[in-house]
């Protein structure tokens, strides 16, 4: 993840991989621009009270959601003119790939 996110956390280490700083602020344009998704943990509690956690996992979300928030933000912030001409009018067509990696390296 840290090829994707903005800065390594100045606090928060991980202590099973030697203690690097962890990786924080998935960073959209790095999502793209890297065809790298990231990966996210999950955890589902039971609907009653006092039961706890019924379920859990890792999943990648769809990519068309880095897409569309880059080019969101691109025209929220008056990018999109200049954004659409360098990347030729149509941005996304390619696949973006999960991320595996397990801290720097």
């Amino acid at each position: 993840m840290y090829e994707i996110t903005y800065a390594e956390h100045k606090f928060f280490t991980i202590p099973a991989l030697d203690f690097p700083r962890y990786a924080t602020g998935i960073d959209i344009r790095k999502v793209v621009e890297k065809n790298m998704l990231p990966r996210m943990n999950t955890g589902v509690a039971h609907k009653d009270p006092g039961i706890g956690q019924v379920g859990a996992g890792v999943v990648s979300p769809p990519a068309n959601i880095f897409e569309d928030a880059l080019i969101a933000f691109a025209d929220k912030y008056g990018f999109l003119k200049k954004f659409s001409t360098t990347i030729g009018g149509s941005y996304g067509t390619g696949t973006i790939h999960q991320s595996n990696d397990r801290g720097k390296g």
